[in-house]
C-alpha cells in the first residue's frame, strides 16, 4: 500500500488545469493538492514536509 500526500503550485491556471486533470484520481482522493500560487504568495500554514522539489523557480536561485 502507498500512502502519503503531494502539495504542489504554480503560478500558472493553465499549468494547474493540466496537472489536475492528469491527476484526477488522486485529487479526489484527496492524496493531491493543487493550487494556483506564486511561491512567494504561498501560504502552507503548519504544512510539513519530507521531500520538497522546484523546478524553474528563479527565487530560490536568489536564496542560494
Amino acid at each position: 500500500m502507498t500512502t502519503g500526500t503531494i502539495t504542489a503550485i504554480d503560478r500558472s491556471p493553465k499549468m494547474i488545469e493540466m496537472a489536475t486533470r492528469r491527476n484526477r484520481d488522486h485529487v479526489h482522493a484527496g492524496r493531491a493538492a493543487l493550487e494556483t500560487v506564486a511561491l512567494e504568495d504561498a501560504d502552507l500554514g503548519e504544512s510539513r514536509f519530507d521531500k520538497v522539489f522546484a523546478f524553474n523557480v528563479a527565487p530560490l536561485l536568489a536564496a542560494v
